[in-house]
């Protein structure tokens, strides 16, 4: 640990603190074209004292290595010990009162084995976005879930163009898809502010067993198959404030069988040819949470997971992008796909891939972590921006590829696993930022483009630190 002196006009000692891993990527662009890169940071002997942290890349920047030499780590509560499962996201809306507000949102584990989700901000306005890169200036982390807690993982975040607030959930213990809302008249910076937590959906049940913290199937034993909700807002004039909520569950047929847990997480189960399958779920609300999601893959056979939704802010239109195992009929392959949702929250049902090449983890092939807990897309000017997890070739463990021309932005290089992508500008001028997981070492991985996808700089490992708040 590296200590500094005085610090911002006052008395008090800042410090630098280093780590050996990190994991879960999460980026957004701010309304001036920075970006923003959240992850976890935390030593393997003893992740307890790991921080959720913020990186910032300029808009100046032309490379993936222009991000800060040191991590902003973000404030923990009294009673946190594990921080887990982080996401992010800006408030870019001109008309919101918190335009230019970053929101970083993750669980909180305590020793007591309670978990909350708690979100933490940073204003880049009237500032500039260098006073977010200051962990003094970010907020206290407000407890967004109700009291005392429970079991809950993989939260999700996004602002509405009013200021509003939603944050989403898997709540595994109860066997729901969770979320919440705070107006954007309150201090979402409180606890107080955040309303009686919403049951968005109720996952598959059969048997009376909840879905287990680990899914293996047969595309993806590892078991990190999981519901992953993802929540976004439409700016767009036509349903400005629609709220779109998407996440996986598993069907009630076809099938007899599917992952449980026995004495465990549900690690050790083995995926069977009779396992029920998984599928895509999507809804929307008018300024709300939605309370009920229609399935959104169509025809397809086999298990379609790990979704993610991105609304395209030009006009208001989600898609969602998942791996899909069909057309094989042995469910061992998978092709990362997508599908357009519209601006009302209703599936179109035309499933197209966007990987040319199945990835196979199936089996004997699985490496443990497979596709990672997510993969994203993001959407904008009317064009898809996908980045994912791909494992035709496991010779090189997996690489990170991207868009329809299925660039390999790992090729020759440390290989990836989960992903996270955002867009910003238009034009063959968009800023396209990705992250990866490292999924043979660490740090995390940044890629780049300045040209709308055209070339990428990157791999650029991150900073395994965290600069602290002052004490």
């Amino acid at each position: 640990m590296v200590g500094r002196g005085a610090h911002g006009g006052g008395i008090g000692e800042r410090a630098v603190q280093g780590f050996d891993s990190s994991s879960d990527p999460g980026v957004s662009f701010d309304q001036s074209g920075n970006g923003w890169y959240s992850f976890l940071v935390f030593n393997a002997a003893d992740e307890g004292g790991g921080r959720v942290v913020v990186n910032r890349l300029p808009s100046t920047a032309t490379s993936a290595s222009g991000f800060q030499a040191a991590n902003t780590g973000l404030p923990v509560r009294s009673l946190a010990d594990f921080q887990d499962k982080n996401m992010i996201d800006v408030d870019t809306s001109p008309s919101s009162p918190h335009f230019g507000r970053i929101y970083v949102v993750w669980t909180e584990d305590q020793p007591s084995g309670v978990q909350n989700i708690v979100i933490s901000s940073c204003d880049t306005r009237p500032n500039g976005a260098a006073f977010c890169s200051d962990p003094d200036n970010w907020s206290s982390p407000a407890q967004v879930t109700d009291s005392p807690g429970g079991s809950f993982s993989d939260a999700d975040v996004a602002a509405a163009p009013n200021g509003d607030l939603y944050v989403v959930w898997w709540n595994y213990a109860d066997n729901r898809v969770d979320g919440n809302k705070c107006a954007a008249a309150s201090d979402c910076r409180a606890s107080s502010s955040w309303a009686a937590d919403q049951t968005i959906r109720s996952l598959n049940s059969d048997g009376g067993r909840p879905i287990p913290f680990f899914c293996p199937i047969l595309a993806a034993p590892g078991g990190r198959v999981s519901p992953i909700p993802s929540i976004d807002v439409s700016e767009a004039a036509g349903n400005q404030g629609r709220v779109f909520v998407a996440t996986g569950d598993i069907l009630s047929s076809p099938g007899t069988t599917r992952c449980f847990a026995s004495g465990d997480d549900g690690s050790g189960y083995t995926p069977l040819t009779t396992d029920k399958p998984w599928d895509v779920f999507v809804g929307s609300a008018p300024n709300a949470l939605p309370s009920s999601l229609a399935e959104a893959t169509g025809a397809l056979s086999g298990d379609a997971f790990l979704p993610w939704l991105d609304v395209d802010q030009s006009t208001g239109a989600p898609e969602a992008a998942f791996y899909k195992t069909d057309p094989d009929a042995s469910r061992l392959t998978a092709l990362f796909s997508h599908t357009a949702i519209g601006n009302t929250g209703t599936p179109s049902g035309s499933v197209s891939a966007v990987a040319t090449g199945a990835s196979n983890y199936g089996g004997a092939l699985s490496t443990g972590f497979d596709y990672g807990d997510y993969e994203q897309v993001a959407a904008a000017n009317g064009k898809s921006y996908p980045v994912w997890t791909d494992g035709r070739d496991l010779a090189s463990n997996g690489e990170i590829f991207a868009l329809a021309a299925n660039l390999n932005l790992t090729a020759g290089a440390a290989e990836g696993a989960e992903t996270s992508v955002d867009t910003s500008g238009s034009g063959s001028s968009t800023r396209m930022l990705a992250g990866a997981n490292n999924l043979i070492g660490n740090p995390m991985l940044a890629f780049l483009s300045t040209n709308d996808g055209a070339s990428f700089s990157g791999p650029v490992g991150m900073p395994l630190n965290a600069d602290l708040q002052t004490l």
